[in-house]
């Protein structure tokens, strides 16, 4: 045949492209510990669980988590900077002290 493919030369293409995706390899996961000390909070999350005890009592009729942390945001970004490096300290001397 002029100008085609034979079907020897397409099946040689295809079995190039079978082997090439059969030689991939898989990760193994490692096993998670139990005992790992876990991460400390980021200064905002210090601020989120104060800001989410005072919400539900000057709230508590609020159900909806959406409006809780849409309230703690912009308080967050409202704060001057002398307030929020309390929390920024907090996350200082905790990260130093208990994670290694």
């Amino acid at each position: 045949m002029k100008g085609g493919k034979s079907n020897d030369d397409h099946s040689k293409n295809n079995k190039r492209k079978l082997a090439v995706n059969n030689t991939t390899t898989t990760k193994l996961k490692t096993a998670n510990d139990p005992n790992k000390p876990m991460r400390p909070l980021s200064p905002f999350f210090m601020f989120m669980t104060e800001f989410r005890r005072r919400f539900q009592e000057e709230h508590p009729h609020n159900k909806s988590i959406a409006t809780m942390g849409k309230a703690g945001g912009t308080k967050w970004k409202a704060m001057s900077d002398a307030v929020s490096s309390t929390c920024f300290n907090m996350f200082i001397g905790i990260k130093t002290s208990d994670w290694i």
